[in-house]
Formats: C-alpha cells, structure tokens, sequence
C-alpha cells in the first residue's frame, strides 16, 4: 500500500521539511516549487521513496494545471491508501503601505502564489478524485495573518484570508459527498524560514512591528521547520484531521 503526497513549495522551509519527514518507501511523492530541490531528489534516493520533482513558477497558474492529471495518473488506485494535497508555496511580498509605490507586478504574482494557483490545483484535485473512495485530504498552509490585519502586509493577509474561506467552503461542499474530501486551513506558528530572515530585515518605516521578530528570534521563540513538519504529519496521520477547517498548531 502506499500513500501519495503532493506538496508545492518544496525547496525550502516548511514544505521542504515536510518532504524529509515523508521519505519513506511506503510514500509516494510529487514535488513542486520554483527551482529543484536536488539535496531532496538525492534524500529520497538514498531512502528508497518514489520522488517525482516539478520546477513551476506558481506566479503563472495556467502553466500549472497540466501537472494535475500528470499527477493523478500515476496513482494506483488499487494499492493507494491515501492521497494528500499539501499547499505550502507562499510569499510574503511585496510589504509595504498601500498606495506607497508602485507594486502592480507584486501584488499579481502574491496573488497568483497565495491564492489562484492554490485554488486551480484544488479545483483540477476535487475534479480528479472527488469519486475516489480512499481517504483523502487537502492542507492549506494559512498564516495567522490570515485572521489579523497586519499594516504593510495587505497582500499577504488579503490572499492568506482568502485562501482559508476558500478551503472553509470547500469543507461545507464535502460534507454532503459521498466519498468527502477532508480539508484543513493551518496556521503553522512563527517558523524560523527564510520568510522570517526577510521580515527581520526590513526596516520598521516600512514595516511596523519588526521589532517583535527580531525580538522572537533573539529569544528563541521561533519554531523549527523540522519541529512543524514533524506537527503536521501528526496532524494528517490523525483520524479527527478535518473536523476542525480552520486550524493553528498553537492551539
């Protein structure tokens, strides 16, 4: 038997983390993100788990789409166990107050990564699977921004907000099917990622309330990658996933 994964944003951070933690002979994984994450493909090797890696520019949707039944079409639905949509890709940018300066091209492509492209591929997802009678799941990778209006991070919060009453949609639509497709919007907690390093880099004219990262880091208080990943598998492995839509590993 084997579960399939499917995760965007596998290059680094939270999604790559998760990735490590699945390597596993008796998973099957298929990996999206903007540049190949070749220490991953390597790892999956040496561990003997199927790895099938995709460089896609999420910024451009449409180019997407053909990955779904490219995908799908390699599950085989006799030994499948499970089959999970992992949406992890995500960009902070562009920060800044609205109406500041020009940031047309910015906004668009905080768009297409944080919401449209999440929402095409869920789309072709449901479409594919929707009669499939495994278990199956999609977990959206939220923000706490997604709950609390945060000056300068109008895109972010705006597509993250988005994105969670999309999956909370999606989860009221499933309750009536006959073969439910479980969703979960989850804010994983201040992780230490690349997105933190440049969050502390800004400078606080442009970015009110960086103090309290610089402080959050100083502190120790941010989370590991590993540690959330490791947060995340549990909470998909659980048999109440889904049960809560909207959901925060801090509790």
């Amino acid at each position: 038997m084997k579960k399939y994964y499917f995760i965007t944003g596998a290059s680094r951070g939270i999604g790559e983390a998760i990735a490590y933690q699945l390597l596993s002979p008796e998973n099957r994984l298929f990996c999206l993100s903007r540049s190949e994450n070749t220490s991953l493909v390597e790892a999956a090797r040496e561990h003997g788990c199927e790895l099938s890696y995709h460089q896609v520019d999420l910024s451009r949707p449409f180019d997407i789409l053909e990955l779904v039944p490219l995908w799908l079409s390699q599950v085989e639905l006799e030994t499948a166990e499970s089959i999970c949509l992992i949406h992890n890709a995500g960009v902070l940018t562009p920060v800044g107050r609205v109406g500041g300066e020009d940031r047309t091209e910015a906004i668009v492509e905080s768009h297409h990564v944080n919401f449209m492209s999440p929402v095409l591929l869920t789309e072709r997802f449901a479409e594919w699977t929707q009669e499939w009678g495994l278990p199956k799941q999609v977990l959206m990778i939220s923000s706490g921004a997604a709950r609390k209006p945060k000056a300068a991070w109008s895109s972010y919060c705006s597509t993250k907000a988005a994105l969670e009453m999309f999956a909370a949609c999606m989860a009221e639509e499933q309750a009536s099917q006959a073969h439910p497709i479980r969703v979960v919007s989850l804010a994983p907690g201040v992780v230490d990622t690349a997105m933190q390093d440049y969050i502390r880099s800004q400078d606080a004219a442009n970015m009110p309330g960086v103090e309290r990262f610089v402080q959050l880091k100083e502190q120790g208080q941010l989370w590991s990658p590993t540690f959330v990943a490791k947060k995340i598998i549990e909470l998909l492995q659980s048999p109440t996933f889904g049960e809560e839509v909207v959901a925060d590993l801090r509790g």
